[in-house]
């Protein structure tokens, strides 16, 4: 059993106080920095090393599952909606595990010509989305298979190297975040389309996501936080953290917006206004900062993997607990 902990921080309770996180930290990473990481539907984690070890934990941070892919670099792992599977791509395949088990489910891709550096189930768990980087030309792709036939439906180019996925609510489409790239793309998951373009023309995006509720898009970009109402209108703009961010998600009702930041705080905004509601003290160190930093599907937690293989899954208040707060 893995050593974990629970750390307590202080909580003051009034209007004008900010509070701190609590986190669970899971067992350290074998030293070597954290490549990628997912939370289930159910909350489980899964994150992965740069040396080819993949583990699993619970909600609570106990270890249920650890496998060995022999120094095979992980670019990316996610889990299928019902927990029960997870895929996974190394330097040149890409397959699928049973949690529980361990054992090798099916085997999509087993020569690839480059890199897989993102793959996902598709909401409905019958198609992989893969994106690719070729290994001699340095090109992109993005790659729509059939997962029971394990046959090639579409394949397009894509602006760089994919580096996150999220789905909106309909289920039908999705948008991509790319690495060092200031615009993130959507494509429909019905034929791989490509549909539009979202961009800054200032700083990189670091993250993307859909709202619960309709095809609003929150866009993490420096240290803003743009809303999109679908394509290119941007509803309203948020410029209050004072360094980088590193993430940003809507919570399950659609109704709330929260942003991680390296400013180290969370901040949580009405959707619908962009009113403050509240900023939670997130105590992350540089390494942290520099790692890895993820919500899960919920807004209800954040998984951080620093570049020393230290890995903590942070713990947010629920949406009902949030106290509106003054902009100043």
């Amino acid at each position: 059993m893995p050593k974990y902990s629970l750390l307590f921080l202080s909580f003051i309770f009034s209007c004008s106080a900010i509070r701190a996180l609590e986190f669970i930290r899971l067992e350290q990473s074998d030293s070597y920095w954290v490549s990628t990481a997912d939370f289930s539907n159910e909350d489980l984690i899964a994150a992965a090393s740069s040396w080819g070890f993949l583990k699993i934990w619970d909600q609570d941070g106990h270890k249920i599952q650890s496998l060995n892919f022999k120094s095979d670099h992980i670019p990316s792992a996610s889990f299928s909606s019902d927990g029960n599977l997870i895929i996974v791509t190394g330097l040149f395949s890409v397959r699928i595990y049973n949690i529980k088990s361990g054992e090798l489910v099916s085997k999509i891709i087993d020569d690839i010509f480059g890199e897989a550096s993102l793959v996902a189930f598709s909401p409905q768990d019958d198609k992989a989305i893969i994106a690719l980087r070729s290994g001699n030309s340095n090109q992109n792709s993005l790659e729509i298979w059939d997962i029971a036939k394990k046959t090639r439906l579409f394949s397009t180019h894509i602006a760089g190297q994919a580096k996150s996925i999220k789905f909106s609510c309909c289920k039908t489409k999705f948008v991509l975040v790319y690495a060092d790239s200031h615009q993130t793309d959507v494509f429909s998951l019905q034929n791989g389309e490509f549909l539009y373009s979202l961009k800054d023309s200032e700083n990189k995006i670091t993250s993307a996501s859909f709202s619960n509720a309709d095809d609003s898009i929150v866009v993490a970009t420096g240290n803003t936080v743009k809303i999109y109402n679908g394509m290119e209108s941007c509803k309203f703009i948020i410029t209050e953290h004072t360094a980088k961010l590193l993430a940003a998600i809507y919570t399950s009702n659609g109704q709330h917006i929260l942003t991680a930041s390296s400013d180290k705080t969370v901040k949580v905004w009405d959707a619908n206004s962009g009113d403050l509601l509240d900023t939670l003290e997130w105590p992350i160190d540089n390494k942290e900062i520099y790692g890895l930093v993820m919500f899960n599907k919920n807004a209800s937690k954040i998984f951080t993997g620093a570049n020393d293989g230290q890995m903590k899954v942070w713990l947010l208040p629920t949406p009902k607990k949030f106290v509106k707060s003054s902009r100043n």
